[in-house]
């Protein structure tokens, strides 16, 4: 059994006082995953009237893919389920941009996409359905979630990525095509944009593998791994870069709510003429995030 190789070479290089303590570790994690354990997968706490409060007794992204890692290992076929359930459970609530939310309310059966939360939890969703694949375990229920994995992938980062990785001649346009490196969402994949922009034509991606840092390092390795061949390459990154640049129309129209509430009725109009043809732009360079904007989401697109 995986855990048990594991559990093997980490006592192999631990005292016997050390290996106690790391044995009673492992059932404590083991107790409190079986406690926190619902038909929709792990609570990020235990259910108390401070963590009910908090929103804390829900399922988080980041923390179910981060729990299925382990517990794909753990032999236990309850916490291997739980695994699965917790990734199907964000999934269903995915936002229509690919974004899986920061955390799912399961009672209020509410989702929540603050922008911040939600940036790496969709990376990590990845890792976690990734690692599930790898082990083979319930193939036929992760295949179901092959759809969402795609709405994931698609980001407008990651298929810039993807050109950059599979035809490094594109990569001095895109550069010139995104000038403007705040309209990529701070993380990994920004990390990574900019090392690929960087690496000589002549050198294998996998070289960064020895320099990056942890998280863009697995999305790299995640990407290398993904079969990515789209009949037109150039339509791809212009769609991506349309999407990027529709983020800076975002912003100007978030500014716009902010000022409306505070200028005067002759304001009020030029600001809202303003806003409708920022709109309308938006339609047109991200019709999803447009639509998803106009259902009140607040997740980035």
């Amino acid at each position: 059994m995986p855990e048990k190789r594991i559990r093997d070479k980490t006592n192999a290089r631990l005292s016997a006082a050390d290996r106690v303590l790391v044995e009673e570790g492992r059932e404590r994690a083991r107790e409190l995953l079986h406690r926190n354990l619902t038909p929709s997968g792990i609570l990020a706490a235990t259910r108390t009237a401070k963590a009910t409060a908090r929103h804390y007794d829900c399922i988080f992204g980041r923390d179910t893919a981060v729990c299925a890692l382990s517990m794909v290992l753990s032999g236990d076929a309850q916490l291997v389920q739980g695994a699965r359930d917790g990734l199907t459970t964000l999934a269903r609530h995915q936002a229509d941009n690919g974004q899986i939310p920061k955390y799912v309310d399961i009672r209020r059966h509410e989702s929540d996409f603050w922008y911040v939360g939600c940036v790496d939890a969709t990376l990590w969703w990845l890792i976690a359905l990734r690692w599930l694949e790898r082990h083979a375990v319930q193939r036929r229920a992760i295949g179901r979630l092959a759809p969402n994995a795609a709405r994931a992938l698609g980001r407008p980062e990651r298929e810039l990525i993807h050109a950059m990785l599979r035809d490094p001649a594109t990569r001095p346009r895109i550069g010139e095509l995104v000038p403007d490196r705040t309209l990529l969402t701070e993380g990994p994949g920004a990390t990574l944009f900019e090392a690929l922009l960087q690496l000589p034509a002549a050198e294998p991606p996998a070289s960064l593998l020895e320099t990056l840092a942890p998280e863009p390092r697995m999305l790299l390795a995640a990407l290398l791994d993904e079969a990515w061949g789209p009949p037109d390459v150039g339509a791809v990154v212009a769609g991506a870069v349309d999407r990027l640049e529709s983020r800076l129309l975002e912003r100007r129209m978030h500014e716009l709510d902010r000022r409306l509430p505070f200028a005067t009725a002759e304001e009020q109009m030029a600001l809202a003429r303003e806003k409708d043809t920022l709109s309308r732009q938006m339609a047109q360079l991200n019709p999803a995030r447009w639509k998803a904007l106009r259902k009140g989401r607040s997740s980035a697109g």
